[in-house]
């Protein structure tokens, strides 16, 4: 059995590769201000699904570089695993299930707002956990500036007078050899033009709207959304009724819609741990714009 010297070494050894793993997503002009707070919260029996609980909070605000949020289970009492998720202003943006002790939940945040980090086990006894939370704020370096010095040369007078006089020539006697372009013309071809660009757009991007679609998810549970397109585009996608467990729900709707509309495609990945729901986002989608 390792001893407390080695496992304490293993901690930090584990927060030294996560720390490096993070810098290297950012310029190597930032300059970190880091905040550690340990925490150790109790888990009731059976804390799981919707019932989580908050265990840290704070405010970040982001300027010109990413700022950094990682959490690390360093003992677990009476319980095996722990579940944690990051939210930003209440919406999951990264999440880990079953991490058992010396776990890790790292996100990088390029946008403000409120962070907090949730708590949860399926274990059913009761526990606690210690958790140590690093928030790593960076801000750039402002950089010198640089003078340049430019040495200017005066040109002879005369041989300049001389070269824009024999442009002024060569410009005048291209313009009279130019043949005039009928203005009818160039304007109805334009429009010949402009007519069939707005064509083969209406062709791509098919028709706009607000569409509604359903699928089945976990115990058959319907999932109705509505997806808005624009432009031929879809720039919207609304869960209006589901019946899933609100954590995996949660967990689920926020990933699988971004990816949906930043792919303009279904085609995305599925939520680990929240397979039902995800496959019925992705196939209401598909019932919404009849694929």
């Amino acid at each position: 059995m390792p001893n407390k010297k080695n496992k304490t070494c293993k901690k930090l050894l584990q927060k030294a590769v996560a720390l490096i793993t993070a810098f290297a997503l950012l310029p190597f002009s930032a300059t970190f201000a880091i905040a550690e707070t340990t925490t150790t919260p109790t888990l009731p029996t059976n804390v799981t699904g919707n019932q989580g609980i908050s265990v840290f909070t704070t405010e970040i605000t982001v300027l010109d570089q990413a700022e950094i949020v990682e959490v690390f289970v360093d003992q677990l009492d009476g319980i095996s695993q722990i579940n944690l998720a990051i939210t930003l202003n209440n919406t999951v943006v990264s999440y880990s299930m079953n991490l058992t002790q010396d776990g890790m939940l790292i996100h990088t945040f390029d946008t403000g707002g409120t962070v907090s980090i949730i708590a949860s086990t399926n274990d059913a006894g009761q526990g606690t956990a210690v958790l140590t939370i690093l928030t790593e704020s960076p801000f750039a370096v402002e950089e010198p500036v640089v003078e340049e010095i430019t040495e200017e040369v005066e040109e002879p007078v005369e041989a300049e007078e001389a070269e824009e006089a024999e442009e002024s020539v060569e410009a005048e006697e291209a313009e009279e050899a130019e043949e005039p372009v009928e203005a009818e013309e160039a304007e109805e071809e334009l429009e010949e033009v402009e007519e069939d660009t707005e064509e083969e757009a209406d062709e791509e991007n098919g028709a706009d709207g607000v569409f509604e679609g359903s699928a089945p998810s976990h115990e058959g549970n319907l999932l109705t959304l509505e997806v808005t397109v624009e432009g031929g585009y879809i720039v919207d996608i609304t869960v209006l009724s589901h019946g899933d467990t609100e954590m995996f729900f949660n967990l689920a709707a926020p990933v699988v819609i971004s990816s949906i509309i930043a792919a303009q495609s279904t085609d995305v990945d599925i939520v680990s741990g929240a397979t039902y729901t995800s496959n019925a986002i992705i196939e209401s989608v598909n019932s919404a714009l009849g694929q």
